[in-house]
């Protein structure tokens, strides 16, 4: 019973990872060219009022990838795929921690392996499995050291909270 139990633990895991992606990439502009790198424009638009995910120019109505370097924009600094989830939480209040990592894992995880966006990289901070966090290469150094402004973990009031 134990192990039947475990196997549809595992199976609705892989079901929820399998429902990010199709959802990314029904999200996806099939006037994308994927030949060429995608570029994430960080100019906040103008904010609409009659949606309060658009005050502080959230792209609610974008593909999650575009969601997760809003992310990184507005915090300018790397970013743990946990702390992205916890970001997210006020957008979608009917999701919670768990669900939005493993969606911001497939998504980031998918666009640096796959060089979706120019720039982005994925930098080993801890030991532990999930000791990496996702910034932007102009955010090293010469030495490919972690600038100082960009440092991960350098909490500060949320622009989006």
């Amino acid at each position: 019973m134990e192990r039947l139990k475990s196997e549809r633990k595992r199976l609705v895991r892989k079901l929820e990872l399998v429902d990010s992606l199709i959802a990314e990439y029904s999200n996806i502009d099939p006037e994308l060219d994927f030949k060429h790198y995608m570029v994430f424009d960080s100019k906040i638009k103008e904010p609409d009022f009659d949606s309060p995910f658009e005050i502080d120019g959230f792209p609610k109505d974008k593909t999650w990838l575009k969601q997760l370097l809003y992310l990184l924009d507005k915090h300018e600094r790397f970013l743990g795929n946990t702390e992205m989830a916890e970001l997210l939480l006020p957008y979608y209040p009917d999701k919670n921690v768990d669900h939005l990592k493993r969606r911001v894992s497939v998504v980031i995880s998918d666009a640096f392996k796959n060089k979706k966006v120019r720039g982005l990289i994925k930098l080993k901070v801890s030991n532990s499995s999930q000791g990496f966090v996702w910034g932007y290469s102009k955010w090293l150094g010469s030495k490919n050291e972690i600038r100082q402004e960009h440092m991960p973990f350098r909490y500060k009031i949320s622009p989006t909270m």
